[in-house]
């Protein structure tokens, strides 16, 4: 916990927000005012626990689909976000005033996308149905929401946020509920097996992220296209 606070104090100070998965709301204590933004993983979007969470934290939460890819029930994760809450913990009652910036983060189902234009219009009945505030989606294109003909590439994300990007410049209501994407990036393209001896620095043990020099690439294109309104 000390080491994680020094080095996000230490990026902090250069100037660069940062966030963080909320995995263990109980360890966010250490280093929730450090932070610009949070996620809600996959695995815990339905848990009552973090839902209850995203309503208390002050900055902006992203909320992932479950896993399973149910549409609706990832909206009510953020309508869970935006309302408060009384419950006890550690011996108080505590209430929370809900947070109006929760949002949804689509990060595809098991074995294939969810960010076609079709889903996002389904997002966005939901979203005006329980009169969500703040409507937003941000699109992760690693996890499922790279998968191609059956098969993961984590080096297709650039090219997924561009496809992206054409498709919603023909439906105006998509493209304004559209604020970002997510992308799984690091020094070295690729990933590798934790062992005892890790001796690749930069290069992932978790999921295989794209290299810096394609995310420098990504970002220089994505600067240079001013016709689309969604980047101004």
């Amino acid at each position: 916990m000390l080491y994680s606070r020094k080095m996000m104090v230490d990026i902090i100070e250069m100037d660069l927000p940062i966030a963080n998965e909320a995995l263990f709301t109980h360890n966010m204590q250490g280093f929730l005012e450090l932070l610009s933004w949070v996620a809600i993983g996959a695995r815990s979007s339905e848990d009552q626990e973090h839902r209850i969470f995203a309503s208390s934290v002050e900055c902006a939460v992203g909320m992932k689909n479950p896993t399973h890819g149910v549409l609706k029930i990832a909206v009510n994760s953020i309508v869970s976000a935006q309302q408060p809450h009384i419950f006890a913990i550690d011996g108080y009652e505590i209430e929370t005033s809900g947070n109006q910036y929760a949002h949804l983060v689509l990060r595809g189902i098991n074995g294939s996308p969810n960010y076609n234009i079709e889903d996002l219009t389904t997002i966005k009945s939901y979203m005006d149905l329980h009169f969500i505030r703040n409507q937003s989606v941000i699109i992760d294109v690693s996890h499922d929401n790279c998968i191609l003909n059956g098969k993961k590439d984590f080096r297709k994300q650039p090219d997924i946020i561009f496809n992206i990007l054409d498709e919603l410049q023909t439906n105006s209501s998509c493209k304004e509920l559209v604020k970002g994407f997510m992308i799984e990036s690091f020094l070295l393209g690729g990933n590798q097996e934790i062992t005892h001896n890790i001796n690749k620095e930069g290069l992932s043990i978790t999921d295989p992220c794209i290299g810096w020099e394609d995310t420098e690439n990504m970002l220089l294109k994505l600067a240079n296209l001013r016709r689309f309104p969604l980047l101004g």
